[in-house]
């Protein structure tokens, strides 16, 4: 049987990677690195059952911050005007 790929998309541990974020999780009275663990667990047990052929590959979004999004839009309107 051919492959089939999937792709997850994980915001989540992406964003316990920020120092910002991780302060604001520990202050609610959580522990980030339990919680990347308790995730990482998550999509292993959802993958679980996953039949042998199917290849799962995990996009883990690095610009999830308002401010990293707009960045990223000034930089690609740049380049558009440059191409120009």
């Amino acid at each position: 049987m051919a492959a089939s790929l999937r792709e997850l998309d994980e915001v989540a541990i992406a964003m316990l990677c920020d120092p910002a974020i991780r302060d604001k999780v520990s202050k609610a009275g959580q522990v980030p690195d339990r919680l990347v663990n308790l995730y990482i667990k998550a999509i292993n047990d959802c993958l679980a059952g996953a039949p042998r052929y199917r290849i799962v590959g995990i996009h883990i979004f690095a610009a999830f911050s308002e401010d990293a999004i707009f960045r990223r839009e000034a930089t690609s309107r740049r380049a558009l005007l440059q191409a120009r």
